[in-house]
């Protein structure tokens, strides 16, 4: 009860913001050391992320998405002479025993001279697309433009790393918001040859916001889900997810039960028709009563399992399952977006 109380008040909030523009705004002043964020979300294709800093000293700002310690973040450092990619990301190390293992790692993955002398003002845009980002910084007349890989999620921020205070105005907007389906999902919904969003964009459609974590569980992206709701209102909303829940037992997990009947009742509220994926069987995942729950709960779903052929025992239709045992192939890539199409056939109509 306590849970519901809490998610009706939440949508009470965001009744009055679904009219506005689907762009997030927030204005500080930055001591040394102080940062300002913004809501979560993993929206990451279709985005720009920009901060206009001024100051009467400078040394040294960040701006970015998630920030340190969070999955496939990415942000930059802007110094007198550097732009710096940052990322967080999993690396392979090797442990005291000599044995090697994945570590979840911040680093430094490039840089370049920017060649700006900045003075009182910095103006900077991340503008990205699917795997890719343009990054433009101005400084009074001045201007740096770099194309980099960008594939950052998680709450928009920026960072004073200087020794003097820093005024900032950040801005985050989602240029997909106003499309009729928002898809939420896993790392089966990142872009590349061996997922469906890239045989999708590659027929031309692209019908849709895509807010996206790989790793994600449901409570991931209900919070994803409301923070996205105060900037717009999709037709329809698509749940891909349960692959990274607890296994079921007897019953689909209960976790998964809770958040996707969370983001059913939300809407409902906002006359949203839902539509929930069903999770192929894998190997080592056991997904059998979700499948289950979600044909037995009476709304709309997306049969990826049948799309797939996959079996209670984890297997899949010939070459469609990667060596994983978690992951499409690029053949199972395909026959996802096929069933996309045969069971949401609206995805292909009023594309803009």
């Amino acid at each position: 009860m306590k849970r519901f109380f809490v998610i009706l008040i939440a949508l009470l909030g965001f009744s009055a913001l679904s009219a506005q523009a689907a762009i997030e705004e927030k204005v500080a002043t930055l001591k040394p050391g102080a940062d300002v964020f913004m809501g979560i979300n993993y929206v990451r294709y279709n985005t720009v992320l920009k901060a206009d800093f001024t100051f009467t000293d400078f040394s040294s700002v960040m701006v970015g998405r998630g920030g340190e310690g969070v999955y496939r973040a990415h942000w930059i450092e802007v110094t007198p002479v550097y732009l710096i990619i940052r990322e967080c990301s999993y690396v392979s190390k090797t442990d005291e025993n000599g044995k090697k293992r994945s570590v979840l790692t911040d680093y430094i993955r490039e840089a370049y001279r920017h060649g700006l002398a900045i003075n009182n003002n910095l103006g900077v845009t991340i503008t990205s697309e699917y795997t890719t980002g343009v990054i433009e910084l101005i400084s009074g007349s001045q201007k740096f433009s770099q194309k980099v890989k960008w594939f950052g999620g998680g709450a928009s921020f920026a960072r004073n790393c200087g020794n003097s205070p820093v005024d900032v105005k950040l801005s985050f907007e989602r240029k997909d918001a106003g499309k009729d389906f928002w898809f939420y999902g896993d790392s089966y919904a990142s872009y590349g040859q061996t997922r469906w969003l890239y045989h999708a964009k590659l027929e031309g459609f692209d019908n849709w916001m895509m807010d996206n974590w790989p790793g994600s569980k449901g409570s991931d992206m209900l919070t994803a889900f409301m923070e996205d709701l105060k900037f717009g209102t999709p037709k329809y909303a698509v749940w891909m997810l349960g692959m990274n829940d607890r296994n079921d037992k007897e019953e689909a997990d209960p976790s998964w039960v809770e958040n996707l009947e969370d983001f059913l009742h939300i809407c409902k509220k906002k006359k949203i028709t839902p539509i929930i994926t069903a999770v192929p069987y894998v190997p080592e995942r056991k997904h059998s009563k979700k499948i289950e729950y979600a044909r037995e709960r009476g709304v709309r779903v997306l049969d990826w399992a049948a799309g797939v052929e996959s079996m209670p025992d984890g297997s899949w239709a010939k070459k469609c399952l990667s060596k994983d045992k978690v992951h499409p192939t690029r053949e199972g890539a395909i026959k996802l977006w096929e069933q996309i199409k045969k069971d949401i056939p609206e995805v292909m109509q009023g594309n803009n």
